[in-house]
């Protein structure tokens, strides 16, 4: 079944005609000029280090180690190199959240899935619904997640969805991977298709690589929750132009740092996106976005067709009315590490982007000896749960902390990008 091409977004209040800002310093017009020299042009003598020096220990009497820092950068980032507490830098300061708003943009607009990558994918698509109709005759094959969702880069995967049926639920434990197998050997005969291999998990998948398109995939049989999270997201990231490009920063963030990927124990790029969401809702004063499920419940029925749903982008049918929350993308991400590195409390609460709250997790087993609580929006189930070791856990935790106190002193892109 053709899928839609993404809504386009109406653009920020952000001049794109303009030349991106250049993040590097100016360079000397005169390269050949000593800065340090003086006027006649004689090299003036080295001074002579004593305890009103930068770099001077006034206790030990001797030079600071360089791994201890520049006193002139600790000044510049206002805090003290002798102090243990960190001070944020004041919101009028030269060094406030607007240009990290800018490179947030930036790097949406730089990154973002080109209408070329998207098309790639609909025939990617079409060919292999040709394959598979040979052995499931009447099958349908939808693309869901991030390419139709709005949250893709021209780097990201694949996920399709193959429907056998409506009428019954596929076992994924058994049935599915059984279909999986026979899929599988069907592509291996094709000359497109490299590095083909069944998975096992809660939800099996087929993955692979389309050497025509360098696309790497991943097929799923009857998950039809996947396809109605993948409505509900583009319904999200229509209804506010900052959403799409905050989930994607931090999912670039959290990439970066080794805390995407559920195949490790770690968050899965569904889980950030709902935290992110979370945010949005209720701890954001005014809130960004509402819960769509409770505002528009007919459009996001669970009992809906599900074919309908991937021939529909739902924010064509939720009136704009816009928000009252007026923060820049630079504000929304620092009060997102904020809150969860300061004021979500792990240990009792659950996410529920569904109720547009949290809630206590109270007795119920779906939370039982889960780290990360978030709520999967359809089938109630815990979206999180790849997050099953303290270890693993910690790291997330220790990672978003770390986000918040750099972007406090440094409130720029490239401060929490940078590491490892």
């Amino acid at each position: 079944m053709p899928a839609s091409l993404p809504q386009q977004h109406p653009k920020p209040p952000l001049n794109l005609n303009a030349p991106l800002l250049n993040a590097n310093p100016p360079q000397n017009p005169n390269p050949s000029q000593n800065t340090n020299s003086l006027p006649n042009g004689k090299q003036g003598r080295k001074r002579r280090v004593s305890e009103s020096t930068p770099g001077w220990h006034p206790v030990a009497k001797k030079k600071r180690p360089r791994s201890e820092g520049d006193a002139g950068t600790a000044r510049a980032l206002r805090f003290s190199p002798y102090s243990s507490s960190v001070q944020a830098s004041p919101r009028n300061d030269e060094r406030s959240l607007k240009r990290l708003s800018e490179q947030i943009w930036e790097d949406y607009f730089a990154t973002r899935q080109a209408p070329q990558r998207y098309a790639q994918k609909l025939q990617l698509r079409d060919y292999l619904l040709s394959i598979f109709e040979l052995a499931f005759p009447g099958c349908s094959l939808h693309i869901c997640g991030s390419t139709c969702n709005g949250l893709a880069t021209n780097e990201s995967d694949v996920d399709l969805c193959l429907l056998l049926t409506k009428t019954r639920k596929i076992d994924q434990k058994f049935e599915a991977r059984v279909i999986l197998h026979q899929l599988n050997n069907m592509l291996k005969r094709s000359a497109y298709v490299q590095r083909c291999h069944v998975i096992y998990a809660k939800v099996p998948i087929l993955k692979f690589r389309d050497c025509e398109s360098g696309c790497d995939c991943d097929i799923n049989v009857n998950n039809t929750v996947g396809i109605k999270n993948t409505h509900l997201l583009q319904g999200y990231c229509g209804y506010d132009v900052r959403i799409p490009p905050l989930i994607m920063i931090v999912k670039k963030w959290a990439k970066r740092h080794g805390i995407n990927d559920a195949s490790q124990g770690t968050l899965s790029s569904y889980s950030i996106a709902m935290m992110v969401l979370h945010y949005l809702q209720e701890p954001c004063q005014p809130p960004v976005v509402p819960s769509l499920q409770m505002a528009y419940p007919d459009i996001f029925d669970e009992a809906r067709n599900i074919l309908d749903l991937s021939l529909e982008n739902p924010s064509t049918r939720i009136p704009n009315g816009g928000s009252g929350n007026q923060e820049t993308l630079g504000e929304l991400l620092l009060g997102f590490f904020r809150y969860y590195a300061e004021q979500f409390r792990w240990e009792d609460d659950v996410i529920s982007v569904r109720q547009g709250r949290k809630y206590p997790k109270g007795t119920s087993r779906v939370w039982f000896n889960k780290f990360i609580c978030i709520e999967e929006p359809f089938d109630l189930s815990c979206v999180a749960r790849a997050v099953h070791t303290k270890e693993k856990f910690n790291a997330i935790i220790q990672r978003i902390k770390i986000a918040y106190y750099t972007l406090t002193v440094s409130p720029f892109l490239e401060s929490i990008m940078s590491g490892s």
